[in-house]
C-alpha cells in the first residue's frame, strides 16, 4: 500500500513464516527504501517465540530497517495487549529513532503512520487493505 508494508498475523508466526515474510519486506524495501511497516496480528497466543522476536529485531533495526512501525491490538485487551506491547518493546530494545506505538484501533494506526512517515497511501486506504488482507483464506 504505497510505502507501507503491512504484516496481517490470523495466527502468531513462526520462524520459517517470519522469515518468508521479512524477505518479502526486503524485497519492497528495495524498491522504495526503508519503508514503515504495520502489523495487525489478530492472535498473539501463544506468543511468538523468542527465535521469531530476535529475527523480526535484526530485520527491523538492520538494513535495511523501518522507517516508523504500527502494531494494532485491535480487539486484544488487557492481557493481550500487554503481551502484544512487550513483545514490540523487545522486538525494539531501545531504538529511540524508529517511531514506533502499540495502537489499539487500525484508523488510528493508520492515521498515526501517515502523520510520522512517508506512507504515500491514505488512512482509509490502509484500513481497507487491511480488509482485504483479513478477507483471505489462511494459507
Amino acid at each position: 500500500m504505497g510505502r507501507l508494508f503491512i504484516i496481517h498475523h490470523a495466527e502468531p508466526p513462526t520462524l520459517e513464516e517470519a522469515k518468508l515474510e521479512l524477505g518479502r519486506y526486503a524485497t519492497f524495501a528495495q524498491r522504495v527504501g526503508r519503508a514503515p511497516l504495520l502489523m495487525v496480528p489478530d492472535k498473539i497466543l501463544p506468543p511468538m517465540g523468542p527465535e521469531v522476536r530476535s529475527y523480526y529485531r535484526e530485520a527491523t533495526t538492520d538494513d535495511p530497517g523501518v522507517e516508523a512501525m504500527a502494531t494494532v491490538v485491535g480487539g486484544l485487551v488487557g492481557l493481550g495487549a500487554s503481551i502484544m506491547s512487550s513483545i514490540m518493546t523487545q522486538i525494539f530494545q531501545g531504538r529511540t529513532d524508529i517511531p514506533m506505538r502499540t495502537i489499539r484501533d487500525l484508523e488510528e494506526a493508520a492515521q498515526w503512520l501517515c502523520e510520522v512517515a512517508d506512507v504515500q497511501a491514505e488512512p482509509e486506504q490502509i484500513v481497507s487493505a487491511v480488509a482485504d488482507l483479513r478477507a483471505l483464506p489462511e494459507a
